[in-house]
């Protein structure tokens, strides 16, 4: 079955909504300008607003800067590499990174010689993007300060067409796991990498592909925490710890999924379950009005309480979910200890659980899961416990 067609993208009215909503908060929270940067692997602070995603590459086609003043329309800065593109592509002006210091000079002298700039990727940007950034507001009592706090939480309410897209992933997410049963209990593929390129074929052949490499972990290295698919042959008896997501229109899921294969220790199976008891307890928690924190010390809980808290990084306070949407991670809702975020209705979000048992096997369970007005429903449907 081939993943509907669906929605092509969104509309440019959606864009321009946003942006009204973006420059409103700024508006309340005393912000002269938002300064927009986006790479290649962090794309949602500029996909947000137009539908631009960089290049992979070293130099600067595989970044991307908005220049969002407080009122009126935003301009686009990219390579020149990546101009054309980006002039068919965006809905406000396109210009070249050449232009971007008298592009941020421009928005220096609209904001005065006092004010407040947010800065949305200063965690990631190059330091010659810093440096120009800083530079260009050099000598003024303007103040240069991370946007993340009030981009963060609009990008992380979907619209109703975000979250159609994200549906359309996770079903192309069930092409995927079909398709590495398939590739390791009946096309007779060896190794993690084989299952691995086989599973993404199946996937671009399905839909738009995986949202990011595929990670096939069997044996020892499932109870590594992250490792990319090797030439390690699967063998029966071996447990295999599956990471990986789908990419409909540019958004994407993060899953995870443990699976054993032929006859194995009950262990392997037991962790398995307790990863799947912790997940399925958050996603039957996630509610309107929760917290973050709330949400997280449910899914640590059901970890502790089986006494896997040695074996799970979840249970030991490193948080057990994040965000999700055009990026494979986006800051809100991050479900982490002490986080005072109030879960709303449209919020996406990948729940996780993770036991790790050195020298037996180790899994993860993770699934997307969609804040509704009565509850959480899971974007991502599959079964938890895979013994092939």
């Amino acid at each position: 079955m081939i993943v509907g067609i669906g929605p092509v993208g969104i509309g440019v009215e959606e864009y321009r909504a946003r942006v009204n909503r973006i420059q409103a908060e700024m508006s309340l929270r005393g912000f002269d300008a938002f300064i927009l940067f986006a790479d290649v692997a962090r794309v949602s602070n500029v996909r947000y607003v137009v539908d631009f995603t960089s290049i992979n590459g070293y130099t600067d086609i595989a970044m991307a800067t908005v220049l969002l003043p407080a009122t009126g329309e935003p301009t686009i800065y990219v390579s020149f590499m990546n101009l054309l593109w980006a002039e068919e592509v965006s809905w406000f002006s396109a210009r070249p990174f050449s232009d971007l210091p008298a592009g941020l000079i421009g928005m220096r002298t609209k904001v005065g010689n006092k004010g407040k700039v947010g800065v949305a990727g200063l965690s990631f940007m190059p330091v010659p993007m810093y440096e120009l950034i800083k530079g260009a507001f050099a000598l003024s009592e303007i103040e240069l300060v991370p946007a993340e706090p009030v981009l963060s939480r609009i990008k992380a309410l979907k619209s109703s067409t975000e979250i159609e897209m994200l549906r359309k992933a996770g079903e192309l997410t069930v092409v995927g796991l079909d398709a590495i049963k398939r590739a390791v209990t009946a096309e007779g593929l060896k190794t993690e990498r084989d299952v691995a390129t086989y599973t993404a074929s199946e996937m671009f052949r399905k839909g738009d592909g995986p949202s990011f490499d595929i990670q096939i972990q069997s044996g020892i290295h499932s109870s590594y925490n992250n490792i990319r698919s090797t030439e390690k042959t699967i063998r029966p008896g071996d447990s295999i710890l599956i990471e990986m997501g789908a990419n409909y229109r540019g958004y994407r899921t993060d899953i995870a999924r443990g699976a054993t294969y032929g006859k194995v220790e009950p262990r392997q199976i037991e962790i398995i379950q307790v990863a799947a008891e912790a997940e399925t307890a958050g996603a039957v928690a996630a509610k309107p009005g929760i917290t973050a924190d709330e949400l997280n010390r449910v899914i640590e809980k059901v970890l502790v309480d089986r006494g896997y808290a040695e074996y799970s990084s979840e249970a030991r306070g490193y948080g057990t979910g994040h965000g999700i949407g055009t990026d494979v991670e986006e800051e809100e809702p991050w479900i982490k200890p002490g986080s005072d975020l109030v879960l709303e209705e449209g919020m996406v979000m990948a729940l996780k659980a993770s036991i790790f048992v050195p020298g037996l096997a180790g899994v993860r369970m993770e699934d997307n899961v969609l804040v509704t007005p009565n509850g959480a429903e899971t974007l991502t449907p599959y079964p938890k416990v895979l013994t092939w």
